[in-house]
């Protein structure tokens, strides 16, 4: 027991007797009570002297809108001038203002208050904006019967920015070329800047997830208070083809916005020098110009730092000079245009040294150290005549022309493509009559790129001068950059003053690889004639293919396609403008995805940068022939009094309920008697559109009305409703009979009793479970009309009563079933009947009948409606992660090796659409993360994604799983115990999907990478089998594994053939085991079992049987076992050995 007392001066004291609980918060109220006669101590007697902020809930808000925290709550203590709370009488009146401030809307409520009695405390609160910055609360007051002011001092509050935009969403990189191309283990420090879009520094904690081509780099980051992320992009595999990192960096702006940006940092590789194509000649007292490049084998330049050192060597090498780009220290860039260097040498002596000298250029880079030389020449005098370094042409006069002798390929593709990225064009200077210029006329060419500095793509010549040599040639290189077009090539030379030049060279560069963002295509219709089984195509698949540019890709790359449905052309290849086009064919297989007849797609497929798998899909309907019902004619019969109309509802769509293609015609027309009296209205000429919508497509309505009051014909008459399109004709009639004007119109009662029941319309006929945030609920809409059509009003009102009948998509049990409510219901005053139709926990689909049971025992219902159920969360019991392959060697193809994942949910039906399922593996790389739905569910609740074969292997821990005792799969893989002497090869792939409540759903496969070569132990060594004479040799057992002794990968085969050294008739000899013989060669299946050593998938025994004819005498034969081992994507190997029969 605990006491408790509560004192004040000038007050009374209060006590309480409490127990206290360990762990347990008690609270109690104690209230002390102003009394003279009480102990007191000093009291105030001044009233209100300062106001001082006691407590703050935080000096920390976020703008408005952001989600998060966007008041502050202050409280202030009001004390008298000895710094006692004031309170009773002495209360003061607080008001609260704002100094300052980014002017984004902050306000303070209450602006006022006044101050507590008993604790002289006061509160106000503090709410953000839409800008950032800093603001200043001041409380203050009058005291009572004075002029006195008081205040408290001012209070800081910081507003932190908002939700990022992309106008201020900065990426860069410090430095932008590092040699990780050479090196691992290198680091570029990559920045953003994030602003909201005040221009403020976003929340400090702001999160920023980073990709990259290239290396790694670390995954996600925050910003700071000043809206700044770092992250380190670090050098090793995989390294891009061509010098290039792209790293991608994104964040979440407002309503989930994703905002990112690319910049490319340079993986630059070892040191490359390209020197001057032709001896540099130097004139005697007189300078030669040249250029030359370093930069690494892309075109790329060295990092800063590299340092360029040229000199020469040779007689007179002294009376040379050298200037220009003698000696140069690189500055950090990534522009290929400043690999390029020019020099020039004179000769400071007039009739010196002359000869041969040597140019030497040496390259200190963290590229990698290289040097080399090339040659030249000094001239002994004025009058001399340069040697020939080549074939030499007659004597000519000087350059009059330049011709195109020849160019490598007048069509390159952009760098990084693996195709063709270089052409080498020579040129020939021609005198004027035509004969190539001798080296003593020979003239200095320059190279231009048309339009001036390319097309911006980092395009360049090499060299891009350079003279003729001996035969009057002259080349140089053009190197493609990044960005496809077209570009023109002139050669120039001043001769004497006079300026002349070749025809411009045409040359086009052809686009990059595909890209996810540039990747479009369609259907030419979404729904099509294909449900029947007559050949032919019913539609087109058009594609177009840029690369991440923007440019059409290189003509020919190839797309694949796949369908649900029918038949596609197996591949096509784009063309110039990136397109490629191929037909779509109806007939078997029907498509039935999700279980919708008709529903089909179309899957388009090709490869992009780094082997990435690109896909779309694209939805179709196939429709089938065409199908008419009445909905409201029973009998089909119909009665037109004199004056009267009557509507007609009827239904058109093919077998299966969907919507017929478009370009079918639907016309109503009547015939007979009395067809010259009626009038035909509403749906009664209608041309089908393109469409999947079988709501407003498929259910239509007409008026038959007697179309003269009191005369006009009368009597029998036909309706038609013929459709015909594509999918065929179809005739609907019914009949009926139009009353002349004598046939009394009056209407008996019974008439006008309820009749039928007529489906109106339904908000929505796709649901999806409880729970799952979508679509849960649909209303349904009837209309009871009477005899004549007509709708019931209130004095004929009916009873009807709901029927529902599920049809779930599994047997699992459990769950709730979808509900109509009301399960009964009377029509209002315009014979209208409405129910809902709630969703419950389970799929399938839901059919509604409405029955009104009417006296006499008659009931009349409507047509069943039918409504589908879709799909919930994801559940681990119904979640299966497949590999295509189990064991596989190291695929060449960019395809990778396929896993795909099956997601039900908790009642066995296929997930939503579009569930996102996330894959990783311990080895290799996943391509996951694309939005062509590859990593999202389809309708049949599959998703798949790739296993790329490329670096990290599963050679060493953490790439390669070594289990212990207690661990899946120890037995199957030996035994292996620790990371001393692991069995590498073994690897886990995992799939991860979030169930209900955010339940993490997800399965894992150990698959198994063959590396190494194919080895093989225990066959027989270099001496013979013994097989006795009409009889079997030994056993003889073998192993075949790969390097890390694991069974070889799906698909291994291992054929058995025999070979003989004498021919002799009747001999026969079979090679037979329990898994091949010579008529029966072993495969390796694709089970689970395949992936672990053991009896038929690394170890076997055979034996060679003697098969003669009894009469054949075949002691002394001779023959060679062979066995042929082929391993898809590991190799193949041939073993044998020889047998003698004895």
């Amino acid at each position: 027991h605990t006491r408790i007392v509560a004192t004040r001066a000038g007050f009374g004291n209060d006590t309480a007797a409490i127990t206290l609980i360990p762990g347990i918060d008690t609270t109690i109220a104690l209230r002390v009570k102003a009394d003279s006669a009480s102990p007191s101590g000093t009291t105030s007697s001044n009233g209100a002297a300062n106001i001082v902020l006691i407590s703050m809930s935080t000096d920390n808000v976020s703008i408005r809108g952001t989600g998060a925290n966007e008041t502050t709550v202050l409280l202030f203590e009001v004390r008298d001038s000895l710094g006692v709370p004031i309170g009773g009488v002495n209360k003061l009146k607080v008001d609260f203002a704002i100094l300052g401030g980014p002017g984004g809307e902050e306000y303070v409520f209450p602006v006022s208050g006044e101050t507590d009695l008993l604790t002289g405390r006061v509160g106000t609160r503090v709410t953000a904006g839409k800008k950032a910055g800093v603001l200043q609360v001041v409380a203050s007051g009058t005291v009572p019967g004075t002029t006195k002011v008081i205040k408290s001092s001012p209070v800081k509050i910081t507003i932190s920015g908002g939700l990022p935009v992309a106008e201020r969403f900065s990426l860069s990189r410090l430095p932008m070329n590092i040699a990780g191309g050479v090196y691992d283990n290198l680091r570029a420090s990559i920045m953003v800047i994030v602003g909201d879009k005040e221009g403020n520094p976003v929340q400090a904690g702001t999160a920023v997830s980073f990709t990259t081509t290239g290396g790694i780099i670390q995954p996600n980051a925050v910003t700071d208070k000043d809206g700044i992320a770092t992250v380190a992009l670090i050098s090793g595999n995989p390294r891009p083809e061509n010098s290039v990192a792209i790293v991608t960096a994104k964040t979440i702006g407002d309503s989930g916005v994703v905002i990112q940006k690319s910049i490319a940092v340079l993986f630059s590789g070892p040191t490359r020098i390209l020197t001057p194509s032709t001896t540099v000649v130097v004139p005697d007292s007189g300078t030669a110009t040249f250029e030359y490049r370093v930069q690494d084998p892309n075109g790329f330049p060295l990092v800063a730092g590299t340092s360029i050192a040229l000199t020469v060597e040779g007689p007179g090498a002294d009376e040379l000079t050298l200037f220009g780009d003698v000696t140069k220290t690189l500055e950090d860039s990534n522009d290929p245009s400043t690999t390029l260097f020019k020099a020039t040498v004179r000769d400071k002596k007039l009739k010196g040294a002359n000869g041969s000298i040597t140019f030497k250029i040496a390259v200190n880079s963290p590229n990698g150290n290289f040097s080399t030389t090339f040659p030249g020449f000094v001239l002994a005098d004025t009058n001399a005549v340069p040697p020939i370094f080549g074939p030499s042409t007659s004597q000519s006069g000087y350059a009059s022309s330049l011709t195109l002798l020849g160019v490598s390929a007048q069509e390159i593709s952009v760098t990084g493509t693996g195709a063709v990225e270089t052409t080498r064009l020579t040129f020939v200077a021609k005198d004027s009559v035509g004969t190539a210029v001798e080296i003593r006329k020979r003239a200095y060419v320059t190279f231009s790129i048309t339009p001036s500095g390319g097309i911006g793509g980092g395009e360049f010549l090499f060299p891009t001068a350079d003279s003729t040599d001996a035969s009057g040639q002259v080349s140089t290189t053009f190197n493609a950059g990044n960005r496809a077009g077209v570009v023109q090539i002139v050669a120039r030379a001043n001769v004497s003053g006079r300026i002349i030049q070749s025809t411009p060279v045409r040359l086009t560069i052809f686009g990059g690889l595909p890209d996810l963002a540039h990747f479009t295509a369609s259907l030419s219709r979404v729904n099509m004639s294909g449900w029947r089984e007559e050949p032919g195509t019913v539609g087109t698949v058009s594609v177009q293919v840029g690369d991440k540019f923007g440019n059409p890709v290189q003509p020919g790359t190839a797309l694949y396609f796949t369908t649900t449905g029918g038949l596609v052309q197996a591949s096509a290849r784009t063309d110039a403008l990136g397109g490629a086009t191929v037909g779509l064919m109806g007939g078997n297989p029907f498509p039935s995805d999700g279980g919708l007849a008709g529903m089909g797609h179309v899957t388009v497929h090709t490869v992009g940068e780094g082997g990435v798998s690109i896909q779309k899909d694209i939805p179709f309907l196939f429709s089938g022939a065409p199908r008419v019902a009445l909905s409201n004619v029973p009998n089909d019969t119909v009665k037109i009094f004199d004056g009267a109309s009557f509507d007609v509802d009827y239904v058109v769509a093919d077998v299966n309920g969907n919507p017929l293609s478009q370009g079918h015609t639907i016309s109503v027309t009547a015939s007979g008697q009395g067809a010259g009296g009626l009038l035909l209205s509403g749906d009664v000429n209608v041309l089908t559109p393109d469409t999947q919508d079988k709501t407003n497509f498929t259910r239509y309505r007409f008026r038959i009305a007697d179309n003269v009051s009191n005369g006009g014909p009368s009597g029998e008459f036909a309706i038609s409703v013929t459709v015909s399109g594509e999918s065929g004709t179809i005739v609907r009639k019914f009949y009926g009979i139009l009353y002349s004007p004598q046939v009394s119109t009056t209407v008996p009662p019974s008439a006008r009793r309820p009749a039928q029941i007529a489906f109106l319309g339904i908000t929505n006929s796709d649901l999806y479970v409880a729970g799952v945030g979508n679509v849960e609920n649909a209303v349904i809409t009837y209309e009871v009309r009477d005899s004549l059509g007509v709708p019931i009003d209130r004095s004929q009102k009916a009873y009807a009563q709901y029927g529902l009948v599920f049809e779930p998509n599994g047997f699992t049990g459990g769950g709730t079933r979808p509900l109509v409510i009301p399960g009964a219901d009377s029509t209002d005053d315009s014979g209208k009947l409405r129910a809902s139709i709630v969703s419950g926990t389970q799929a399938g689909v839901v059919t509604i009948v409405t029955r009104i049971a009417l006296a006499g025992g008659i009931t009349i219902q409507s047509q069943p409606v039918k409504l589908t159920v879709h799909a919930g969360f994801a559940d681990q019991a119904h979640f299966t992660l497949i590999p295509s392959r189990y064991s596989f060697g190291t695929v060449s193809s960019s395809s990778g090796i396929g896993f795909s994942v099956a997601v039900g949910d908790t009642f066995s039906n296929p997930v939503q659409t579009n569930t996102a399922i996330y894959f990783n593996s311990q080895a290799g790389i996943m391509t996951t993360g694309t939005t062509s739905g590859g990593t999202y569910t389809d309708r049949q609740g599959l998703a798949s994604a790739s296993l790329l074969t490329v670096n990290p292997r599963p050679s060493a821990v953490p790439y390669t799983y070594v289990p212990t005792p207690t661990d899946p799969y120890y037995s199957e893989m030996g035994g292996v115990v620790g990371v001393s002497n692991p069995r590498k090869g073994y690897f886990w792939v995992w799939a991860t999907t979030q169930g209900r409540s955010g339940k993490r759903v997800g399965d894992s496969v150990l698959v198994c990478w063959n590396q190494g070569s194919i080895v093989v132990t225990g066959l027989p060594p270099a001496a013979t089998v013994i097989v006795p004479s009409h009889l079997s040799s030994a056993p003889i057992s073998f192993s075949v594994t790969d390097g890390n002794g694991n069974p070889l990968c799906v698909g291994t085969t291992i054929t058995p053939t025999i070979r003989y050294t004498t021919d002799v008739s009747g001999v026969a000899f079979s090679v037979s085991g329990a898994y091949f013989t010579t008529n029966s060669p072993f495969t390796m299946d694709n089970s689970p079992g395949s992936r672990f050593p053991g009896a038929g998938t690394t170890d076997f025994t055979f034996t060679v049987n003697d098969l003669s004819v009894p009469s054949a005498n075949t002691v002394g034969q001779g023959l060679t076992v062979e066995l042929v081992i082929t391993s898809p994507d590991f190799g193949q190997r041939n073993i044998s050995f020889n047998c003698v029969v004895q």
